[in-house]
């Protein structure tokens, strides 16, 4: 659903297969792998918290409670299904789908479920006695925390930049195992239906996966979800089980480096009290992976 972690990896190993033993290119990319994630968590471990004093100790907190619960969250999903199968029944009737209507009608029904969420949480607001204060729908979802943007958005770029090897170490280590349990790794679908296009279509493409689709999943799951789900698990829990959430919905070549990428915007999330940083990195991330496989295959 717009993320691309894993991807262009399997890119890589299919072509590499073709060309060296496969004994040789799975050695080689567990070695790459397995150092790559120890250096991630290295720079995370000691660099991380001399980012976080210097940009996120002055930063002013709401830590506003959700105005929303379990039941709008399964309506946003009712909605999701909804909106995705009634997009795609619409286009098998007027004829044969683009490669990007998937990317566009998995947008569409998240742009959905996102005004149906704060619609409900609205209507939930105006029965709880006493009345929430005025924003406190914004400040819950993290969109209306006082203060500049300028030192969260820098945190955001800092430790992505900062957790980029762990997660790249993951997408090496990531196909072996699940070649290891019979599965053959492969490329995700909207990946090679973005790399299908050319002109008008790859522009839209691009557009879409880089930045609509990032900023919905960003106020669906970061946004909605893991407020809730703190309430409930506790901070470590809503991390995790939101990650997992995340990472499911992308399919199983891919959950393994999506659920680190999750935990990282999970934990922009909670760190800096707002949600622009974890759209920042989401969309740097999608932009990025894009770009490079672009590149890789023209």
């Amino acid at each position: 659903m717009g993320t691309f972690i894993g991807a262009l990896d399997g890119l890589v190993l299919a072509q590499a297969s073709a060309t060296e033993a496969p004994e040789v290119d799975t050695l080689a990319a567990f070695g790459l792998g397995l150092v790559l994630l120890l250096a991630g968590i290295g720079l995370l471990r000691w660099l991380l918290p001399l980012i976080e004093r210097a940009l996120c100790r002055d930063l002013e907190r709401t830590d506003e409670p959700p105005v929303w619960g379990g039941n709008e969250l399964i309506m946003m999903v009712v909605v999701i299904f909804i909106g995705i199968t009634a997009w795609y029944t619409l286009l098998q009737e007027m004829g044969s789908p683009s490669p990007i209507d998937a990317l566009l009608a998995t947008d569409l029904a998240l742009f959905m479920a996102v005004g149906v969420g704060a619609y409900l949480a609205t209507l939930r607001a105006r029965l709880l006695t006493p009345p929430p204060s005025p924003g406190a729908l914004g400040r819950a979802l993290g969109l209306g925390s006082s203060g500049g943007l300028f030192k969260p958005l820098l945190f955001a770029a800092m430790t992505l930049a900062l957790a980029t090897p762990a997660i790249l170490g993951v997408m090496n280590l990531w196909p072996i195992l699940l070649q290891g349990i019979g599965r053959e790794p492969l490329p995700q679908d909207v990946l090679l239906d973005v790399l299908s296009q050319s002109g008008l279509g790859l522009g839209i493409a691009v557009v879409l996966a880089s930045f609509v689709g990032p900023a919905l999943e960003e106020l669906l799951f970061r946004g909605f979800l893991q407020p809730v789900l703190r309430g409930r698990v506790g901070i470590g829990g809503s991390i995790v089980l939101t990650s997992f959430l995340f990472a499911s919905i992308h399919g199983l070549d891919a959950s393994g480096p999506v659920f680190c990428l999750s935990l990282v915007l999970c934990y922009l999330r909670e760190r800096t009290d707002r949600l622009a940083p974890s759209i920042l990195a989401h969309c740097l991330w999608n932009g990025t992976t894009l770009m490079l496989s672009l590149a890789f295959v023209s």
